[in-house]
């Protein structure tokens, strides 16, 4: 129990590891009890309607960003090393949890 403020939390894996690696007490006092599936973070997302080409040169832009020079600071800025495409496929771990809360 870390700092005696709360009896459990949840914490993406990559913050958990960057805590960890700033901060021994993080690995010797917390202890990890589940891991979730794994599935995409930092998602960008558009209403319907946007227009083709307004995505289309966005999504371009951010698949294309880890090559180029000014890429690697933004990036690194959001803590993310790449941007990749995804679809509905790669958030089905997700979509089974929450039905499973939702009965609950």
């Amino acid at each position: 129990m870390l700092n005696r403020e709360v009896d459990g939390g949840a914490v993406k894996d990559t913050v958990y590891d960057r805590l960890a690696k700033s901060d021994p007490r993080v690995k010797a006092e917390l202890a990890v009890i589940h891991k979730s599936g794994s599935f995409p973070d930092g998602t960008f997302l558009f209403r319907k309607g946007t227009p083709a080409e307004l995505t289309t040169a966005v999504k371009k832009a951010l698949l294309e960003l880890a090559k180029v020079r000014e890429g690697k600071p933004a990036l690194d800025g959001i803590g993310a090393d790449r941007f990749i495409e995804t679809d509905k496929r790669d958030f089905s771990y997700l979509a089974k949890l929450v039905k499973r809360m939702e009965g609950k």
